[in-house]
């Protein structure tokens, strides 16, 4: 979608015609968040803003939002226009977007969560095992290594989340990520009405006691250390 010999111009010009044609596509007059799905190159960075927020102010769009990780541009982002929320990587296994979060809350920004059960990681699935994945399974490189099983077997003592808890060890991850300070909703995937359902319940769960939380951090730490050798 972007390039760096975008003009400005041709910029605003492709997010209003990739919003109509959205509307068209869902047969509504207005969308609840419009994120960017890439950082903008700094040279158009304020055009896509201004497109944005075009957008907003015909009411088309309720909310703009990016997907990123990175902070600087985040900040940018909030200089330009009106950022209302950001999608970045965070779960119990992965929490190096705390920074991301912080800076949310200093800027009432909402959050949301992709990846966060860990590529099901944590879903408990794998806990225990050597992982046989279908070739074209984009995980398997990390999945199936010497390191991956040592790592599922250090994770599968997150099972302690379920034991004395109405909870499944997907509900216990969700639960975690619902629990963080910052963050508004997870989207984790579902293939399934069951796992949709599953996803669903995690609101209803009893939150992570500070002890479990400090507890189930540790191991995922370890857990991420054996992984990555």
């Amino acid at each position: 979608f972007y390039s760096t010999e975008l003009s400005d111009a041709s910029a605003c010009r492709r997010i209003m015609e990739a919003c109509e044609g959205s509307l068209q596509r869902l047969r509504t007059d207005y969308i609840d968040v419009y994120q960017l799905h890439a950082d903008p190159p700094e040279e158009t960075l304020t055009a896509v803003m201004d497109a944005l927020s075009r957008l907003k102010k015909e009411g088309k769009v309720r909310a703009i939002g990016s997907s990123t990780s990175n902070v600087g541009v985040i900040r940018k982002l909030i200089a330009a226009g009106e950022l209302g929320m950001v999608q970045t990587q965070y779960s119990l296994l992965h929490r190096d977007g705390e920074d991301v979060l912080n800076l949310a809350i200093a800027e009432n920004l909402g959050v949301l969560l992709r990846n966060p059960i860990a590529s099901g990681a944590l879903s408990g699935k794998y806990f225990n095992t050597s992982p046989r994945l279908d070739p074209a399974d984009k995980r398997n490189d990390s999945f199936t290594s010497e390191n991956a099983a040592n790592a599922f077997r250090k994770l599968s003592e997150l099972r302690f989340l379920t034991e004395d808890c109405p909870r499944t060890m997907v509900q216990a991850a969700l639960r975690f990520d619902l629990d963080t300070p910052g963050v508004t909703a997870p989207i984790p995937g579902a293939k399934n009405r069951r796992q949709l359902a599953e996803n669903a319940g995690a609101a209803d769960v009893p939150p992570l006691t500070s002890e479990e939380r400090l507890r189930a951090m540790v191991i995922a730490d370890k857990a991420m250390r054996i992984w990555k050798g």
